[in-house]
């Protein structure tokens, strides 16, 4: 056993249980700050297992010292300072205690010859490798601890580890621990939700010019305006110099008698088509069929087959046996004879004609017009106009000419865009994705009364862009008196979020009658629902369910409260839908379930046995802190955390 642990003792599980051992009980100078309160007062419980106010002065400064101290570079007092170190310190001696109450339940015992093994193992205990038992004495008087604290100590944290050492280094997880595991996830809780609404909040005086004033100063970057660019983009596009090319009449007449035919709107047809996969089936249909009394659902009902709809068909869709026969049908609802393609036999009826006819000649010059204009666009002499016109808006701008002159010189029409933000949408320039970001780009990277490079469009050859930026609008920071509305309006409702805020801790903070205060707020409502209902929820939707998601959207944050929250006890949060509303969620009933869901139970069994080694120690944690009462003295924690950073702070002066 010595061996197992001494193998694991890199994991770490054993760092956070050995961590609190060594010289954790040296107190720095702060004797005097136990001294002000009982020493031996539990800051937390969990359920017989106490943490002391002299354990937790202990720890606080000892972790204090290690974060002021760690890595190369040491932290200033200032970054000290911005870390939450009651936090930390609570939350380890949760996990020690809910591991020492849980070993203690199931009466892990542990032998003395492994203690002592243990022990004779630690390295500051040894000399030249080897165990010295005056240096531990020694180590030990100079901390402060007895033989049998300290021994006690490992005996502890030896058991708790286990605990959970086998599921760190991938053994089977033991079956207490595993049906711990499932009945969590069974577990049904009713919890109770009221939402307490900033909006129907009633200030108990009116916003004066103080507030306001002091909101402002206190949020100034908040009204940050950024950089923004005043810009105009001269769009190039030659089409418009096709606009003056000479399409002559005679150019358009010689085009259309070259062309007649494909001006010429052609019949076209519609059909359904029976397939059958047998040539005695459509026999029968076609018989059937030619009768006119057998409609088209009755064909497809008796002979169990597709019937597609063929619409507008021009005669050369089809074969040219099928597409003669097809066109030749004089009357609606004619039926065809049977042809063969492949596997299949089809039989076509007539269902509509739509008789060839010519265009209106107006509407086909202007078709021919666009053509030739089209045609004259690719030859070499437009080729050459373009490039001039290209020239000529590169020499206006190199001689300091107006965008507006040379907008007017060119026939070009021009952009105007204000107050364009970096990381914020504009109106598009341009359809196509590419050149638009090439244009944003531009944009930004041009300095003040310059001109960009021109940007070709991705999407047509014919256009082009380019960006002049009137002006850099600097960011800047606007006087209260500009946006004094807007800022009062928000001093209203932080200081309407803030009493908000107030009454959701103080209903949470009312730790005999929060399901009470709960019930009591307006509109709250009850929602019965395990962890298991949330897993499967978009497997199998429920309802219940799906009317609480509304109100939490997130599916983690359910499981977190149904996995922390025990009977009787609150939380809050905000809305995460940013309306600075704050839900109020209360425990009112745990029910153990009375069937178990034998497919669910196979998911997370093998979940459990195979999937989730390294999760399975914070599993495990989660369940066993669930199982067992905690109560955590806050205000005590704030005033011994308090009056050790008061007296700091005069020691540094």
């Amino acid at each position: 056993m010595l061996k197992s642990f001494r193998e694991a003792s890199n994991n770490w599980v054993f760092k956070v249980l050995f961590s609190a051992i060594i010289f954790s009980f040296c107190l720095w100078g702060v004797g005097d700050i136990i001294r002000n309160y009982s020493s031996t007062k539990p800051v937390i419980k969990v359920g017989k297992t106490s943490i002391t106010t002299e354990s937790f002065i202990r720890e606080y400064n000892q972790k204090k010292q290690k974060i002021r101290n760690f890595g190369e570079n040491s932290f200033s007092d200032e970054e000290v300072k911005n870390i939450n170190i009651k936090k930390i310190v609570t939350e380890e001696f949760l996990k020690k205690a809910i591991l020492e109450e849980m070993y203690r339940i199931h009466n892990i015992k542990v032998p003395k010859s492994t203690i002592l093994g243990m022990i004779s193992s630690i390295s500051e205990f040894q000399k030249d490798g080897i165990f010295d038992k005056n240096i531990y004495r020694n180590v030990l008087n100079k901390a402060g601890i007895s033989e049998n604290t300290f021994t006690a100590e490992i005996k502890a944290n030896l058991a708790q580890a286990q605990l959970l050492h086998p599921l760190t280094i991938g053994y089977k997880v033991p079956e207490f621990i595993k049906n711990m595991i499932m009945e969590d996830f069974y577990l049904t809780k009713t919890l109770v939700i009221a939402r307490i609404k900033s909006s129907d909040i009633k200030l108990n005086k009116p916003v004066d010019k103080e507030d306001i004033n002091e909101y402002y100063n206190s949020n100034v970057n908040k009204y940050k305006i950024p950089e923004s660019r005043d810009v105009s983009i001269l769009v190039v596009d030659c089409n418009k110099l096709a606009d003056v090319l000479e399409i002559t009449d005679s150019e358009i007449n010689e085009y259309y008698e070259s062309n007649k035919e494909s001006f010429t709107e052609k019949e076209t047809r519609s059909f359904e088509r029976f397939a059958f996969t047998e040539i005695e089936h459509a026999d029968k249909a076609r018989a059937m069929m030619m009768t006119k009394y057998t409609t088209s659902h009755e064909i497809k009902t008796k002979f169990a087959i597709d019937i597609e709809n063929l619409e507008t068909m021009e005669i050369h869709s089809f074969t040219k046996e099928i597409g003669s026969e097809l066109f030749g049908l004089k009357n609606i609802g004619d039926i065809s004879n049977i042809h063969n393609v492949g596997d299949k036999f089809f039989i076509y009826k007539l269902t509509d004609v739509s008789k060839a006819k010519n265009k209106p000649r107006n509407e086909i010059n202007k078709e021919i017009r666009d053509i030739l204009k089209n045609e004259k666009m690719n030859t070499p002499e437009f080729y050459q106009k373009t490039k001039d016109i290209r020239n000529k808006i590169d020499d206006g701008f190199s001689s300091g000419k107006s965008i507006e002159t040379i907008s007017k010189e060119t026939n070009m029409k021009i952009i105007t865009l204000k107050n364009i933000e970096k990381d914020k949408k504009h109106d598009p320039i341009s359809s196509d994705e590419l050149t638009e970001k090439e244009i944003t780009e531009s944009i930004f990277g041009t300095e003040e009364a310059q001109v960009s490079p021109t940007i070709d469009s991705h999407e047509m050859d014919t256009l082009s862009y380019v960006v002049y930026i009137n002006k850099i609008n600097k960011e800047r920071i606007p006087d209260l008196a500009e946006i004094q509305n807007r800022v009062k309006e928000d001093c209203i409702n932080f200081k309407k979020n803030e009493i908000a805020r107030e009454k959701a801790e103080d209903i949470v903070n009312e730790e005999d009658r929060a399901i009470e205060k709960v019930v009591k707020l307006p509109k709250a409502k009850s929602y019965s629902v395990s962890k298991k209902d949330i897993i499967i929820h978009q497997q199998n939707p429920s309802n219940n369910v799906a009317v609480l998601l509304e109100i939490i959207s997130n599916p983690n944050t359910i499981i977190e409260i149904l996995t922390n929250l025990k009977k009787g006890e609150a939380r809050h949060f905000t809305d995460d839908q940013n309306t600075g509303d704050y839900i109020v969620v209360a425990i009112k009933g745990v029910e153990k379930p009375k069937n178990n869901d034998v497919k669910f139970d196979q998911i997370i069994t093998k979940y459990i046995d195979t999937g989730c080694q390294k999760d399975m120690p914070n599993i495990c944690m989660e369940v066993f802190k669930s199982l067992v009462k905690i109560e955590t003295n806050n205000k005590l924690l704030d005033k011994i955390t308090a009056d050790m950073e008061e007296r700091e702070n005069k020691e540094t002066i």
